[in-house]
């Protein structure tokens, strides 16, 4: 109920104002309820705000209107670099404004989606949660290209990434496959949110084959199994560190 009351309020709050809650309290933003005081961090965030940022290069995989991509911004400071990807248009457009209204110059926007290969793909957004756009093969939506990390990187001579939080709507593992000499080579840090139709055992082995402990961020519970921790019901964040040599 309370997400079917945010997607019908959202247009109707179409106007800049300063954040007053969240990570990026104090930024200005349009879009959204931020405008609205006392929320509470989300675990996802708390954990977020507890990570040293300080001249670090963050991707933003996933980025929707850059409400998280504007406090990576701030965190990381000058001497860091944000690389933002959005493969919706619309959502581009508001992230790119986002970051004018903040004078923000260390964030660089790639308006396309990673995924395991190079290619196309419709992304199918439901009516009124532009941030819930999933990619498909089924020809509805919108078409949108389709990068892989390592690819990117490559192509456009980015920096190395030190930490990477991915919000894919599914796609998680696939973004995963796509950069997996980057893990291997640079070996950032992880922060994934996990949606119910992923392959969760499959994305665990994957991790975990290429050295990373992983740890949910709700629970704290560390996961040295491929079992999900809520089940296949529940949306959930799994933070990934390169282990030790």
């Amino acid at each position: 109920m309370r997400d079917t009351t945010v997607r019908l309020l959202r247009p109707l709050f179409n106007f800049p104002y300063v954040a007053r809650g969240g990570l990026a309290r104090g930024m200005r933003r349009r879009g959204g309820l931020g405008f609205v005081p006392g929320r509470r961090l989300t675990p996802e965030e708390r954990w977020l705000a507890q990570q040293p940022w300080a001249g670090r290069v963050v991707y933003d995989v996933g980025a929707w209107e850059g409400v998280f991509t504007l406090f990576f911004a701030r965190a990381v400071g000058a001497a860091g670099r944000v690389i933002a990807c959005e493969p919706n248009p619309s959502n581009a457009a508001r992230l790119r404004e986002n970051l004018a209204l903040n004078g923000l110059t260390n964030v660089r926007l790639v308006e396309l989606a990673l995924g395991e290969r190079v290619g196309s793909a419709w992304l199918s957004t439901p009516a009124g949660a532009s941030g819930r756009g999933a990619l498909t093969a089924t020809p509805t939506g919108q078409a949108v290209a389709v990068q892989t990390l390592d690819g990117l990187i490559a192509a456009l001579g980015l920096p190395a990434p030190d930490f990477v939080k991915i919000d894919v709507e599914g796609a998680e593992l696939a973004v995963l496959r796509g950069g997996a000499s980057t893990l291997a080579r640079c070996r950032p840090a992880l922060l994934i949110e996990v949606h119910p139709q992923a392959d969760y055992a499959a994305l665990w082995a994957f991790l975990d084959a290429l050295g990373y402990a992983m740890r949910c961020v709700e629970t704290g519970q560390a996961l040295s199994a491929p079992v999900a921790p809520f089940g296949e019901r529940s949306a959930w964040h799994l933070a990934a560190q390169a282990r030790a040599a």
